[in-house]
């Protein structure tokens, strides 16, 4: 009888588990920032594949973006904990309605889908008010994970609404319905780095220069006020209209504000994608956000100039002891100046007191370099629609 007694138990808590419990979720390419993406997972257990750029002419790169295992479904509740701002209107409705109901109620007409992830999706909708297109992020509180709603997704919200910069992408509005919750910002037409590194291939250090720069400041203001991206990445970078980068995507953002005795706040949560991870990251170590920041940034520099990326992360372990050795191969295919070497080495450095502050960054002999032009709209590269995209920065410039 107590053999029957804990069979039936066993398979009644077997089918609750297969109830409750959700498979992984692959995510798609998502503008403005991945939708679904869960937190402080381990590198080494359930990674998707992302969009890949080649290592060399021989093999293909894959990204790794983190997800939890056994993803629970639960009841949504009000975001209570998403502190206001005067710079971001704040709504919120205590009734659930259709996406274009709440949305029109705001003055926003709903266009196309821009991307889909499993907590939700972005959209282009067409704001009466500012007479323009805007990208809307939408998240489904039900589907998405306790841990997202109540720490991760708050803490987004409340950063965002902080950050004032020409080179981040500017949040208008938010509206936070029982089921959802809805994000106005600014769209971003001209799509994101990594996409025009795949299709035009390399840049010129020029051209580099001149986008790489916006970045550095986008990141040097976030530093300022205290607060680490965690998850810089070529996807992460749009384009305007004009070319200009729009840093995006600050999901895995935080306060890392110095203590009383100036010592920088450490964390431990792994972030953002193997490929740009700091070994310290790797490790599980806790870090410094702000030198993981110059780290990826690192790893996008690499990629503007040289067109693959400077590390294979199909084995993350294999690419952790290049890291630490110091194994970084430059194309013997390119001119790459020696000061834009000096600089990415720097910031790949494994040694964290080697690395750069953003500060030295943006005042290093590569950026203050006598070629260094101040970023313009004429950026011919960045604004071409052509239906035949050169792979390389020669063909590029022929046109």
């Amino acid at each position: 009888m107590k053999t029957t007694t804990k069979l039936c138990l066993l398979m009644c808590f077997m089918f609750v588990l297969g109830r409750f419990s959700v498979a992984l979720a692959t995510e798609c390419n998502m503008p403005y920032g991945a939708l679904g993406r869960e937190r402080g997972t381990p590198y080494e257990k359930n990674m998707a594949k992302d969009r890949a750029l080649p290592v060399d002419n021989e093999s293909k790169m894959k990204y790794l973006l983190i997800h939890l295992q056994n993803r629970i479904k639960i009841g949504a509740f009000p975001l209570k904990s998403i502190k206001t701002s005067p710079k971001v209107e704040i709504y919120r409705e205590k009734m659930s309605i259709r996406d274009e109901d709440v949305l029109q109620k705001y003055g926003y007409r709903l266009g196309v889908t821009l991307g889909d992830g499993s907590y939700g999706c972005v959209k282009r909708a067409f704001s009466v008010r500012l007479e323009k297109d805007v990208a809307v992020k939408i998240i489904n509180k039900r589907v998405a994970s306790k841990d997202f709603l109540q720490r991760f997704l708050p803490r987004e919200l409340a950063i965002v609404q902080r950050l004032q910069h020409p080179n981040i992408v500017k949040v208008y509005q938010i509206i936070d319905t029982p089921d959802k919750v809805y994000t106005i910002m600014e769209e971003a037409p001209h799509g994101d780095l990594l996409e025009h590194v795949q299709t035009r291939g390399a840049m010129s250090e020029r051209r580099a220069r001149e986008t790489f720069r916006e970045l550095a400041e986008a990141v040097s203001y976030c530093h300022t006020q205290d607060i680490c991206h965690r998850d810089l990445k070529c996807e992460n970078i749009l384009l305007d209209a004009h070319g200009h980068v729009k840093l995006t995507d600050f999901g895995f953002a935080r306060d890392a504000p110095s203590d009383d005795r100036g010592r920088p706040t450490m964390s431990q949560t792994f972030c953002g994608s193997a490929a740009y991870a700091s070994p310290e990251v790797l490790r599980g170590k806790p870090y410094q956000p702000s030198s993981y920041d110059i780290w990826s940034m690192g790893v996008v520099l690499y990629i503007m100039v040289v067109g693959t990326m400077p590390f294979d992360d199909s084995n993350v372990r294999k690419m952790l002891r290049k890291q630490m050795d110091r194994k970084l191969n430059f194309s013997s295919t390119r001119t790459i100046s020696q000061e834009c070497k000096l600089l990415i080495t720097q910031m790949l450095s494994p040694d964290v007191s080697q690395r750069p502050t953003i500060h030295e960054v943006l005042n290093s002999r590569w950026l203050r370099s006598s070629q260094s032009q101040p970023p313009t709209c004429s950026a011919a590269w960045r604004l071409e629609s052509s239906s035949q995209p050169s792979t390389t920065e020669s063909a590029m410039v022929s046109r």
